[in-house]
């Protein structure tokens, strides 16, 4: 089972652009029968799992398709990281992470993508 690293880091598998998300927050997995595994790991803000709208924050545990994740503040529906995880797993090997200048910071692109302020973007090229 492959696990899937979340946070505002560069190298994280999936990177989210927003301090309210630890550099690595979170692993994920698709664990199959639409059960996605969560695992927090040590972030400052916290992982919760929202099942009809109600937040629980935990440490590991399993969420299923109709569940929502919020990381930090930021809330992502199960759906769309099954979706992600399919995509990833099907695509080519995603390009190397970046090395930041202390001054640089990282900026979501129009495609979705993270990147470097000033960089082009390493999936759509703009």
């Amino acid at each position: 089972m492959r696990r899937y690293s979340i946070g505002r880091d560069a190298s994280a598998d999936i990177p989210v652009a927003d301090t309210s998300v630890s550099r690595l927050h979170a692993d994920i997995a698709d664990l199959g029968g639409g059960r996605l595994s969560v695992t927090d790991r040590g972030s400052s803000n916290g992982t919760f799992i929202l099942q009809n709208g109600v937040p629980r924050q935990i440490q590991s545990d399993q969420a299923s398709e109709a569940d929502t994740i919020r990381f930090g503040s930021i809330d992502i529906a199960a759906s769309d990281l099954f979706d992600i995880i399919r995509r990833k797993s099907s695509a080519s090997p995603a390009p190397a992470a970046y090395t930041l200048a202390k001054s640089q910071r990282l900026v979501r692109c129009d495609c979705g993508a993270v990147k470097p302020s000033g960089a082009s973007c390493p999936f759509c090229a703009s």
